[in-house]
């Protein structure tokens, strides 16, 4: 495998993502603002409508940051070369991940959204990669949900989801061939 495939952002999709993450985060707002009127039959603690709106406050704040700087990055987001794959597309990203500590590649869908999961022999090496203990928890939460810390989701991506598991699945194939001749 001498090739190196690299894969950059997708500026249209990102713009979508910046969208929806933008409404969310003027819905947090307005929760905090106005706690009142988003009492409904099942919230009706305006405590628990205040803590809902700093938590997406947070989060989708956290998102919109991330995706302005990926829309005006210049960055590779995903490359696939000899060493791995060294993924950049997210914020649970965590560069390197060698070949020789992958051992299956699947999709799994939560509700709609399609990642590839690389399944490693060596999910605490990644783990312990994370440098923060906000990454960190999201990684575990990838583990508990996917079965690996390690989940690509081509949202972000210039390939389709199809493509890119096809392109993955390939080159691991071709890392493993190398491995037995």
């Amino acid at each position: 495998m001498n090739d190196v495939i690299e894969i950059h952002s997708s500026k249209g999709k990102l713009s979508a993502l910046l969208v929806g993450s933008l409404l969310f985060v003027i819905i947090s707002v307005l929760m905090l603002v106005n706690a009142s009127s988003f009492k409904s039959p099942i919230f009706q603690n305006e405590v628990l409508i205040l803590v809902v709106g700093i938590l997406g406050l947070v989060f989708f704040g956290f998102c919109t940051i991330f995706i302005v700087k990926a829309i005006f990055s210049q960055k590779i987001m995903l490359t696939v070369s000899e060493s791995g794959i060294e993924d950049r597309s997210s914020g649970v990203s965590i560069g390197l991940i060698e070949w020789q500590d992958i051992v299956g590649i699947e999709t799994r869908q939560i509700y709609s959204q399609k990642f590839v999961v690389l399944l490693t022999s060596q999910p605490d090496k990644y783990l312990d990669k994370a440098n923060s203990a906000m990454k960190r928890k999201a990684m575990q939460a990838n583990a508990r949900l996917c079965g690996s810390p390690l989940a690509i989701s081509s949202n972000s991506l210039k390939i389709n989801h199809a493509d890119l598991e096809t392109m993955l699945h390939q080159k691991w194939e071709n890392y493993r061939i190398g491995l037995d001749r």
